[in-house]
């Protein structure tokens, strides 16, 4: 494997687990409400809490994603493409929320 990719992957994986731990913080209502969730709100209500800890969670588990695409392409590429196809609904209610 070409070390460009590797740094690649794992810029992803820090990525992801940075954008995972901002999640955290909003949904335990720090407020970063700003950068989440339309920008709407400085701590976010309860409902929109609940969405940000499930994203959290659904970003630390997709965060393996770029690394199986080094090992396993096929894989790899279908885990993103259920992560993006689970983010869509959520991206359309953080619109609707206000």
């Amino acid at each position: 494997m070409p070390v460009a990719a590797l740094v690649a992957v794992w810029c992803a994986v820090g990525v992801l687990l940075a954008l995972a731990v901002l999640q955290g913080l909003v949904a335990s209502g720090k407020p970063y409400g700003r950068l989440e969730w339309g920008g709407a709100h400085e701590v976010l209500p309860p409902k929109l809490r609940i969405g940000s800890l499930v994203s959290c969670c659904d970003e630390v588990e997709t965060s393996d994603s770029p690394v199986a695409l080094t090992a396993r392409p096929t894989w790899g590429l279908t885990r993103l493409a259920e992560a993006a196809a689970a983010g869509l609904p959520r991206a359309h209610a953080s619109q609707r929320v206000r």
